[in-house]
């Protein structure tokens, strides 16, 4: 799993699979997770995490995404590729099931 920091802010999941598949990544990664910000509707927090099939795959998002603009929204931005803390699809979809719970949480108003 990697996370891609200093991403558009106005990508959401589709977009982001949509830049990863562009740069020669389709079938190499099987989970995706963008972070929305609560503040700001429609916009995400700049990180996104992807898991990848093998560790060679996640080494490759390195190389292609690393240091470049993330896709053709704002070429000023380059973005940054680090290995994630915690790593596997397993707990990419904890993250996005906790961020659910902790959203219909609030949203409920206990």
């Amino acid at each position: 799993t990697v996370m891609l920091r200093q991403i558009p802010d106005t990508l959401d999941e589709p977009d982001v699979r949509a830049v990863l598949d562009s740069v020669g990544l389709v079938g190499r990664y099987d989970g995706v997770y963008v972070p929305m910000n609560n503040m700001i509707p429609g916009r995400n927090t700049s990180y996104a995490f992807v898991n990848f099939v093998t560790p060679e795959d996640a080494s490759l998002c390195i190389r292609v995404c690393a240091g470049r603009p993330f896709g053709d929204f704002d070429r000023s931005q380059r973005c940054t590729v680090e290995y994630a803390h915690r790593q596997g699809l397993s707990c990419l979809r904890e993250r996005m099931e906790a961020r659910a719970g902790r959203i219909r949480k609030r949203n409920s108003g206990d």
